[in-house]
C-alpha cells in the first residue's frame, strides 16, 4: 500500500534521453550516458550510491583524464538523479556528487611575430581560416559552418544563427578590414556551394593536421585552432578594448570568462597607477624636519 516501484537506472536515462535531444550539447550527453550503461546499466536507481559514484570517479580518473573531464560525466549523471528525484519521483534522495578541481591551464595566444609566421607557411586555403579566425574570434564549428547567406559584405557583418552558438543566443559578428578582405580573396569566383570556406570545391571540415605540421615546422608549442580565440581577445586587450566590450564582441557569456586576459593589459594599467603621481604636495614637518608628501 503506497509502495514505489522500484525504478531502474536504464529508465530514468530512457525518460530523460527523450527530453534532452533538443540540447544543444546532446552528442556529449549521449556519450556519458553510453559510458554510464556500462557502469549502472543493471543498477536500480536506489543501488546508485556514493560509493558507487566514487568508484566510477576513481576508474576514470585512473585512465589519465582530467578533473574537468570527470566533472562533466558526473555532471550529467546529476542531472538524470535530480530528474528521477524532482520531476520524476523515482527515488527519495539524489547522493551527493563532489566535483574535482579544474587546472585552468596556461593561456596560450600567439604573438604578431609567431601569428606572421605561421600564416607564412600554411597553404592557402588553411591561411584564410586562420585569419578570419585571429580577426572574428570565432571558434571552429561556427567558421567552418559558416554560410553565404550569413554574412552581409555591404555592412561588413556575419551571423552566428542560435543553434550554432555555444551559448545558445543569435548573435552578429562585426567584420573588421582584416576579415573581409579574407572574405574578398574568397568571394573572386561563383559559389558553388553554400560554405564560406572551401578546398577544392569542398567545404572544410578541419585543418588540425596541417596546422600541427605547420606549427612543428615553426617549433611553436601547444597551438590549437582554440589557441586563435585567446589571441584575438589578447590582442584586443593590448589594445586597450574594455573587457565588457570584448565579452560582446567575442559572444562570451559573461565578463568573468574575459578577465583571465585582463593581466595582458598590465603595461596600461600602470600608466593609470602613475596619474596618481603628482597630485600630492610637500610639506615639512615642524617636529622632525623631515619633508613629507600629502594630498
Amino acid at each position: 500500500m503506497g509502495d514505489q516501484p522500484r525504478r531502474s537506472w536504464q529508465e530514468a536515462v530512457i525518460r530523460y534521453s527523450r527530453e534532452a535531444q533538443s540540447k544543444r550539447t546532446w552528442k556529449d550527453i549521449q556519450r556519458h550516458l553510453i559510458y554510464f550503461d556500462t557502469k549502472l546499466g543493471q543498477l536500480y536507481l536506489d543501488q546508485i550510491n556514493n560509493d558507487v559514484i566514487e568508484a566510477i570517479i576513481d576508474e576514470k580518473l585512473s585512465e589519465g583524464v582530467t578533473g574537468a573531464t570527470v566533472n562533466r560525466y558526473t555532471t550529467t549523471l546529476k542531472t538524470v538523479l535530480r530528474k528521477a528525484y524532482l520531476q520524476y519521483e523515482w527515488i527519495q534522495r539524489v547522493p551527493a556528487i563532489r566535483s574535482l578541481p579544474e587546472s585552468k591551464g596556461r593561456l596560450r595566444w600567439l604573438t604578431t611575430q609567431e601569428y606572421e609566421r605561421l600564416i607564412a607557411v600554411l597553404p592557402e586555403h588553411a591561411a584564410l581560416v586562420v585569419r578570419f579566425a585571429v580577426h572574428t574570434g570565432l571558434r571552429s564549428a561556427n567558421i567552418f559552418k559558416l554560410s553565404w547567406d550569413q554574412i552581409d559584405l555591404e555592412r561588413k557583418v556575419a551571423w552566428i544563427h542560435a543553434d550554432q552558438h555555444k551559448n545558445g543566443r543569435a548573435r552578429s559578428v562585426p567584420l573588421n578590414s582584416e576579415a573581409m578582405a579574407v572574405l574578398e580573396a574568397i568571394n573572386q569566383g561563383p559559389h558553388h556551394i553554400k560554405a564560406v570556406f572551401t578546398y577544392q570545391g569542398h567545404p572544410i571540415s578541419t585543418i588540425r593536421t596541417t596546422l600541427k605540421n605547420a606549427c612543428e615546422s615553426l617549433g611553436l608549442e601547444e597551438v590549437t585552432f582554440h589557441t586563435f580565440r585567446h589571441t584575438y581577445a589578447s590582442w584586443l586587450v593590448q589594445q586597450e578594448v574594455p573587457l565588457r566590450t570584448i565579452q560582446e564582441l567575442g559572444g562570451w557569456c559573461s565578463v568573468d570568462m574575459v578577465q583571465r586576459y585582463a593581466h595582458l593589459a598590465g603595461d596600461d594599467l600602470q600608466a593609470y597607477q602613475e596619474r596618481l603621481v603628482g597630485r600630492h604636495k610637500t610639506v615639512t614637518n615642524p617636529l622632525t624636519g623631515t619633508r613629507n608628501n600629502i594630498h
